[in-house]
């Protein structure tokens, strides 16, 4: 299973007393200086909604049908970009679009995520039914904790990940993985950064780096397929007994 977003903090909780017909949760992000973050599938699944909604904007929702009593369903509203369309299948991590605040009931840059428990064999897409099937998000996917301090921790040994060095000086680094102007953050350091994966954005293989505790993209390769990082190896330990023959 896959957190939506790497980072975020909750901005409007499910069915609030505030907002009694509020069948999701509202992911921001803003406070953390990140514009449009990639948006990742739950798990695999089957893509069979994306379109642009008046209200909810850009809109993806995703059937995944695995389990023998019931099925899930998410549904995310209010992209940037959509990156899939109807009849894709996903995997788990997969990158579906980027953070936005499209459509007319956005009132900032924020995630409205939904999760819904659907009968075994729903195939259809009904944004009516959430009223019937929709479950706080948080209790499916594990995100008790969704706050400024962001929604998953990456509580990994840094100086043992790879670390992907840069093969020119002028190999940007990007808050977002998309070719966008307004996402540039300089260049990746000549010394490199540590690697924590990648993901596949608009036909690009992006590295998911750590620039001063932040999370970064940079594409490996260019256009032309001209390798632009080269991910070194992790650090590795070896135990090295020695053995003393004693007469």
């Amino acid at each position: 299973m896959f957190p939506p977003l790497l980072r975020g903090y909750l901005t409007s909780g499910y069915l609030t007393k505030e907002r009694p017909t509020h069948y999701a949760i509202d992911v921001g992000w803003l406070r953390l200086l990140i514009n449009h973050p990639p948006v990742f599938a739950w798990d695999n699944g089957v893509v069979i909604a994306s379109y642009y909604m008046m209200g909810g904007g850009n809109t993806v929702a995703i059937l995944y049908d695995t389990g023998e009593l019931h099925w899930y369903q998410a549904r995310y509203l209010h992209l940037f970009i959509r990156n899939v369309k109807v009849g894709d299948r996903v995997v788990a991590g997969q990158i579906i679009g980027l953070g936005g605040n499209t459509g007319l009931n956005s009132t900032g840059d924020h995630l409205h995520y939904e999760m819904l428990i659907v009968p075994f064999g729903y195939r259809t897409y009904r944004y009516a039914d959430k009223v019937i099937y929709a479950i706080d998000p948080r209790k499916v996917t594990g995100f008790i904790d969704v706050t400024g301090e962001g929604i998953q921790k990456m509580n990994v040994n840094e100086d043992k990940l790879p670390l992907a060095v840069p093969l020119f000086s002028n190999v940007l680094m990007r808050s977002t993985p998309a070719i966008l102007e307004a996402n540039k953050l300089g260049h990746v350091p000549s010394a490199g950064l540590r690697y924590h994966g990648e993901v596949v954005m608009n036909g690009f293989t992006w590295a998911i780096l750590k620039h001063n505790d932040r999370i970064v993209y940079s594409a490996i390769a260019d256009k032309s397929g001209k390798k632009l990082l080269d991910i070194k190896d992790s650090v590795r330990e070896v135990i090295v007994e020695k053995i003393i023959q004693v007469e």
